[in-house]
């Protein structure tokens, strides 16, 4: 895991964000590193744009998907071929048309 450590400029207090809230939100929209907020020298809470946001979100589900995937194919891999189904049974049997590549 990458640990990112933060300057002076990545750190601000509650007094901070109580006394100029609109500037601080300001300056994290423009950012693209997170503001860590600290009250009596310990870390409460990291705000992000929504953009960084969305993007974490993005890049989480992305790689939640590979462990699926992953899962998926190793549980294909291990499954017995007496216990496959043939495409063109399922096709068959769902009155489903393949489309060609071509």
């Amino acid at each position: 895991m990458i640990m990112i450590i933060p300057s002076a400029d990545d750190i601000k207090t509650i007094t901070d964000l109580r006394e100029d809230t609109v500037a601080l939100l300001d300056r994290i929209q423009k950012r693209s590193t997170p503001t860590i907020i600290m009250h009596h020298n310990s870390p409460k809470a990291i705000m992000l744009s929504v953009k960084e946001y969305n993007s974490l979100l993005e890049r989480l589900e992305d790689y939640e998907d590979a462990l699926d995937a992953r899962e998926l194919e190793q549980e294909a891999l291990n499954t017995k071929k007496s216990e496959l189904i043939p495409l063109s049974e399922i096709v068959k049997n769902h009155g489903a048309k393949l489309k060609s590549n071509g």
